[in-house]
């Protein structure tokens, strides 16, 4: 189980949940945009409930492990949404398109200014 400190409060949710909330929420801050999320946590009585994070740019969140009798909470179908919408957002490094409307096949096809030389 991990315990995510968001906003001043805390929940307590499973191993796999957990990464992927933190990885979903680099990902919105990367485009620049928010999203909510709806995770099962465990609550004081050792239930599970659901509690809705609002994740955006300005998002601080702490991931940390978090000792416990009870079993890791799973919810494979939260685990594919969230890995989707990770995907949806596109890739997390460059993306080599197009240059001179020639396709590019690597950064040697780019015409980059020697070291030294002045642009400007």
């Amino acid at each position: 189980m991990r315990r995510i400190r968001y906003a001043g409060e805390s929940v307590v949710t499973g191993d796999a949940i957990a990464s992927l909330v933190v990885d979903y929420s680099e990902a919105l801050a990367k485009v620049n945009t928010a999203g909510t999320v709806e995770i099962p946590v465990l609550l004081g009585d050792r239930s599970v409930g659901m509690a809705t994070l609002l994740l955006g740019p300005a998002s601080q969140l702490i991931m940390v492990p978090e000792l416990t009798e009870s079993a890791d909470i799973v919810d494979e179908e939260l685990v594919t949404t969230l890995r989707q919408r990770i995907e949806e957002l596109g890739p997390s490094t460059a993306v080599l398109t197009e240059h001179d409307d020639q396709p590019v096949q690597s950064l040697d096809d780019l015409d980059f200014p020697s070291a030294g030389s002045n642009p400007l």
